[in-house]
């Protein structure tokens, strides 16, 4: 499982420098190069590179969302 982690974050990051290269060579069909890349990304590997930061995330939010709902009354 290590190895998909680090193969997906590679491919992430390799995304991250096309990205960059299609804006200053403004070459539009690079950067739909690299929205589609991402896209696959995210479709392929939300489970191992996200999801547990998105829970996390999402239980901090509701936690600082019923401080205030106990703060405003």
């Amino acid at each position: 499982m290590r190895d998909r982690k680090t193969l997906w974050i590679i491919l992430l990051l390799i995304d991250s420098a096309l990205l960059i290269y299609s804006f200053i060579s403004k070459s539009w069909w690079l950067s739909v190069l690299s929205l589609v890349i991402v896209l696959v990304i995210k479709h392929f590997s939300y489970d191992l590179l996200f999801k547990k930061f998105d829970e996390a995330w999402d239980k901090r939010h509701e936690e600082l969302k019923s401080r205030r709902e106990q703060f405003s009354k």
